[in-house]
């Protein structure tokens, strides 16, 4: 609650307030419209009038803001696994000094196979906080080592800073598996002389200072720039875009990647990025002529020529668009590749269907 009297607001110092946050702090209008909102609280719950009412030059200058927002912001591509082993394979065969390729190296697996915001792993430029990065005690190994759990002291879902566990598990089939990442990368911390006790900062640089997002993005912008990439479509969020992405490649279910990345709604949904090939594969109508057979009771042969589909062995139809739900299912079955193996017995197209 404000303590004392509140002063007067004029439309034209709201204006003021608004050019300033615009053009000064480089607010989105969104961020604006938040901040007039608590300034309207304020008043209301103070027993004044609404300073908001009959602003009709401020909405002209709001609705100023929202159409001057730019629309051509580039998309952050996504980190994809391979992707990731060749960002590892570099920093493996050197390309800063050792200390920082080994860092970067752990920094960069774990941030994907955590999902992790850029910001959860890196200290702000700005940011004096002690508890507002990474330090050693956060992470905790399993006794065989098949896993660790990162704490994270903060987060963006986490507004009272109670923190939250990652698991992160071992992955032996690559030469990146993040626990044994985490594992060497402590060990090395104890050659370079640097501090490694407990409260001390989990990621560190070259002065031994915890890693800044602004020297993070440095570094990782000259990587993507020595394997070929255009390194202004990555940024530190491109490796939780990417371990989302490459989770929906894989068919897990979307609750998974929901609460693997700690979403709290379907939002997740615009992190993942499909390919264009993907696309293609779906669509009947991009279709290539081929067929797949179904061993066990019958054989049946799907043609996808101009969405003629013929069954043979005693069951053959033609379908036009809109397709049917009965089409529809064969073509499922159809672009999974799949063998069904039917009992004796089944020889029916509703048999078929059922199943």
């Amino acid at each position: 609650m404000y303590a004392g009297t509140l002063p007067v607001l004029s439309e034209d110092v709201l204006i003021y307030f608004v050019t300033y946050c615009h053009t000064s702090l480089k607010l989105q209008w969104t961020t604006i419209k938040l901040y007039l909102a608590g300034v309207r609280f304020q008043y209301l719950q103070a027993g004044y009038a609404n300073p908001l009412a009959s602003a009709d030059r401020l909405q002209c200058i709001l609705r100023g803001i929202q159409r001057s927002r730019r629309t051509n912001t580039p998309s952050r591509l996504p980190i994809t696994f391979t992707m990731l082993g060749q960002i590892c394979d570099l920093l493996r065969e050197g390309a800063f000094t050792p200390r920082i390729d080994l860092t970067l190296q752990c920094m960069c697996v774990v941030a994907y196979f955590g999902f992790l915001r850029c910001g959860e792993f890196t200290m702000k430029s700005r940011d004096t906080h002690v508890h507002t990065y990474l330090k050693v005690k956060d992470v905790t190994f399993e006794t065989d080592q098949s896993m660790f759990i990162l704490k994270l002291p903060t987060s963006k879902m986490d507004p009272f800073r109670v923190g939250v566990d990652i698991q992160i598990y071992a992955n032996k089939s690559t030469c990146w598996c993040p626990v044994s990442l985490m594992v060497k990368y402590l060990y090395h911390r104890r050659t370079w002389n640097s501090v490694v006790g407990k409260d001390a900062p989990l990621f560190v640089d070259d002065e031994d200072r915890p890693f800044t997002r602004s020297k993070f993005l440095s570094y990782l912008k000259q990587i993507m720039c020595k394997l070929g990439y255009n390194e202004e479509n990555y940024s530190g969020h491109s490796f939780r875009i990417g371990a989302a992405s490459s989770a929906a490649a894989a068919n897990v279910e979307d609750h998974l990647i929901q609460t693997l990345g700690r979403w709290s709604s379907s939002c997740y949904t615009r992190y993942i990025h499909v390919e264009k090939g993907a696309i293609r594969r779906h669509r009947p109508g991009c279709a290539s002529n081929r067929s797949v057979t179904y061993l066990g009771g019958f054989s049946v042969a799907v043609s996808l020529g101009a969405l003629n589909i013929t069954l043979t062995y005693n069951i053959s139809f033609w379908a036009s668009w809109p397709l049917s739900d009965t089409v529809i299912s064969l073509i499922h079955i159809y672009d999974a590749a799949s063998v069904e193996y039917f009992p004796a017995g089944q020889s029916s197209l509703q048999d078929l269907c059922l199943r």
